[in-house]
């Protein structure tokens, strides 16, 4: 990520921080079926204390380009894991 700028590397950051999450919920044996949506909440959770211990809190955009980034990492970790032989 040398060179990145900010933006970018936040969504990189999202993205694979969700994909993280994903793998080690699947590793512990969460049914692949409830995996996504369990991500996907705990992303929600990360966004809504932000709220309350980042200053200045994100605005609504970065908030919904987060939970996008956090949409992809899954999507990108549930590709990685169908393709496994």
């Amino acid at each position: 990520m040398v060179g990145a700028t900010t933006t970018a590397r936040n969504s990189i950051q999202h993205a694979f921080a969700a994909a993280e999450v994903y793998t080690w919920l699947r590793f512990i044996g969460v049914p692949q079926a409830s995996a996504p949506a369990m991500t996907q909440r705990l992303g929600y959770l990360n966004e809504w204390v932000e709220r309350f211990v980042k200053w200045p809190g994100d605005t609504p955009r970065e908030v919904y380009k987060d939970l996008a980034n956090n949409q992809l990492g899954i999507l990108t970790a549930v590709v990685v894991e169908d393709c496994r032989p």
